[in-house]
């Protein structure tokens, strides 16, 4: 199955990367709300950041589905912040032994992949 962007490959990829970067920042906008709600006790809307985490982890899933690795490596490297070198080593423990080229290009192929299920900017949030 061939993916063809919208946009040239290295865009694509650039764009995924950083989408997935900015989980760090979404989850620490969703704790700030929970220990702001533990201490003051008034509720803060913390919904978009529940969605924007919850969509990263639901495309991390959609690429687990594909190819175990492809989910996984992203998940380490861009989710958990690991280092290229940690990452060969979690995959190690997991039992998928990759050279550390094989890693790249299936990082490579990963955010490609991600790139299709990321989320326009008409993306709404609608309350139940």
């Amino acid at each position: 199955m061939a993916i063809i962007p919208t946009i040239d490959k290295q865009t694509a990829i650039s764009e995924a990367k950083q989408y997935f970067k900015q989980f760090k920042d979404w989850n620490l906008i969703k704790q700030r709300a929970v220990i702001a709600y533990k201490i003051t006790g008034q509720q803060q809307d913390n919904s978009r950041a529940v969605y924007e985490c919850t969509e990263r982890l639901k495309i991390v899933d959609h690429l687990n589905q594909d190819k175990t690795a492809l989910g996984t490596i992203v998940y380490l490297r861009f989710i958990k912040s690991y280092q290229m070198k940690r990452t060969l080593e979690e995959l190690e423990n997991m039992g998928m032994n990759y050279s550390e080229r094989k890693a790249r290009y299936l990082q490579r192929e990963a955010l490609l992949k991600a790139y299709k299920y990321i989320p326009g900017n008409t993306t709404t949030i609608a309350k139940d």
